[in-house]
């Protein structure tokens, strides 16, 4: 088995994000593969008695997969202990054990980046509250005053694998990041100026841009609705359109059927197919012949839909529309042919590269 490529001595400032890439960069999707301990020390078993050559290629792969998925943690006490992360870290980064300098290197800067947040221990404060009222009854002499106590929470700052993708130029810049006990959520800061979406054409952006969450759309003045399909109005028209992966969509890449919102109305939904506000924006895009922007979501039905997230696949033009019957429900829809215009460049099916890919991930892991 052929073992990475040494690497130069390790330095403070050596970014090990690259480095992980580069390893990981022959597997399909590295961040699914589980953390196995006994097959870890298995491993470091060998390297540990100068047996690197009977590491297999299923370790080598169950060892940069490791070291990928760790980095791209949100550090915390649970994860220290699921993956026993410090012991297996200064295992791999002690010279004595005989891995890989790439290792080596990689493990000694996950352990100073990890040692600089406390290892995302949380830190429990007690802070004592004004003194409660007074009893209207006399309290025994011997009594002391309650006091109320009460704790705060400090959380840790993203480590630095994550929070570089957050400031200015980065994936996630002018998002906020909000944390519960049970969930995260996201939202646009305030006060950045973002595009409006309700504008045709490219609005600023080009074929190939792609997001990993859908509120990046609305932050990009790329599609204007947090969730709907269809950003338009029945007096404007269609300015943009998320193509999932309902199943009544039939996507040829540079041309596309798209049905309305009726092809997913329940039996009790009476709402006639044309009275809904994103079927009047198409409709109304077929007589004003302005282009309508295509993002296309990584659940869609295309050969070619992007592997991860969103991506923008450019302008395409609303020409004729047809009235189908609903397969689960008593109800009508109506289904949509769009035409990619061809004065513009052509689908980037590489995007999001691996790379990026990563990055979505990493984005995506942090909102559980």
């Amino acid at each position: 088995m052929s073992s990475p490529s040494p690497q130069a001595p390790f330095e403070e400032d050596f970014d090990p994000r690259p480095a992980l890439m580069e390893l990981v960069k022959d597997y399909d999707n590295p961040a699914a593969v589980p953390f196995n301990e006994k097959s870890l020390r298995n491993i470091f078993v060998l390297y540990k008695k100068e047996r690197s050559s009977k590491v297999t290629a299923e370790q080598t792969k169950q060892l940069a997969c490791f070291l990928y998925n760790l980095a791209n943690q949100d550090m915390s006490e649970q994860v220290v202990s699921e993956w026993n992360a410090k012991n297996f870290l200064e295992f791999i980064a002690n010279p004595e054990n005989n891995l890989p300098d790439v290792y080596r290197m990689i493990a000694e800067s996950l352990l100073l980046e990890f040692a600089a947040i406390n290892w995302g221990k949380v830190e429990e404060v007690v802070v004592a509250a004004e003194p409660a009222k007074q009893s209207l009854k006399r309290k025994s002499p011997t009594q002391d005053s309650p006091v109320a106590k009460k704790k705060i929470l400090r959380y840790h700052v993203p480590h630095r694998a994550e929070a570089v993708h957050w400031g200015p130029g980065g994936i996630m810049h002018d998002m906020k990041k909000y944390k519960t006990e049970k969930r995260t959520t996201y939202s646009i800061n305030p006060e950045y100026n973002k595009p409006d979406a309700h504008k045709f054409g490219h609005n600023g952006l080009v074929v190939g841009d792609c997001w990993p969450l859908m509120l990046c759309l609305n932050r990009d003045g790329a599609h204007g609705e947090a969730q709907g399909g269809i950003c338009g109005t029945g007096l404007s028209g269609c300015y943009s359109i998320m193509l999932g992966d309902y199943k009544e969509n039939k996507d040829y890449g540079h041309t596309i059927y798209y049905a309305d919102a009726s092809a997913h109305n329940t039996a009790s939904d009476n709402v006639e197919p044309k009275a809904k506000k994103g079927t009047l924006a198409l409709l109304k895009s077929i007589r004003t012949q302005q282009p309508v922007r295509v993002i296309r979501k990584h659940t869609g039905q295309w050969k070619d839909v992007p592997k991860a997230g969103f991506r923008y696949d450019g302008l395409y033009d609303v020409k004729s529309f047809e009235e189908r019957e609903q397969k689960h429900a008593s109800g009508k829809y109506l289904l949509f042919k769009l035409v990619r215009r061809t004065d513009q460049p052509n689908i980037d099916t590489s995007r999001p590269t691996y790379e990026e890919r990563a990055i979505f991930d990493m984005v995506t892991k942090s909102m559980d």
